[in-house]
Formats: C-alpha cells, structure tokens, sequence
C-alpha cells in the first residue's frame, strides 16, 4: 500500500471575461500530490467551484443552454429574422 497523498496550497489567477469588462479572480486551491509530487487532484471552496460553473455556464438547465446555442447560430449566420430590437425588448420589460 503507497503513502497517503499530501495537501499543499496554492493561489492561481485566472482571468475570465465577463462582457467586455476584464476581471481578475483568485483560485484559492489546494493541490493533492502523490509521493512523487504530481498533482492528482485540485480542492477548491464551494463558492469559487460555484463561481466558475457559472461562468462556463454548465449551471444552466438544457432548454436554456439550446436557446444560446440557437441564439450563436442565429448570431453566425447572420440571421436576424430572431433579432428583437432594443425598443422592443424594453417595452416587453415594463
């Protein structure tokens, strides 16, 4: 039977993009390494796990994620017949 892993931490910066706006975030992680060293395994806290689920938006329910990549297609083709104008879509809103 091999040694039991071991936990050493560490902090990364990724740099998602959200809009246009850049932020920056941290990834407090905790790295588990077998006894040669190699990383086996990544632990992160819940929120930031919640965090970056959302971000890749692998949260969303299937109807939903279908309409985006709808939406992309519609967006690549050109196909505007989908569009909804901005006038539109604000008077749908009040």
């Amino acid at each position: 039977m091999g040694r039991p892993f071991f936990v050493r931490e560490q902090m990364n910066w990724i740099n998602p993009i959200n809009l246009t706006i850049f932020h920056f975030r941290i990834i407090h992680k905790k790295v588990v390494v077998d006894d040669a060293g190699s990383p086996q395994e990544v632990i992160i806290p819940w929120a930031e796990f919640q965090e970056i689920e959302e971000l890749l938006g692998l949260d969303l329910e299937p109807g939903v994620a279908e309409q985006l990549a709808d939406a992309k297609r519609d967006r690549q083709s050109g196909d505007t017949s989908a569009y909804v104008g901005f006038f539109e879509l604000l008077t749908s809103l009040q």
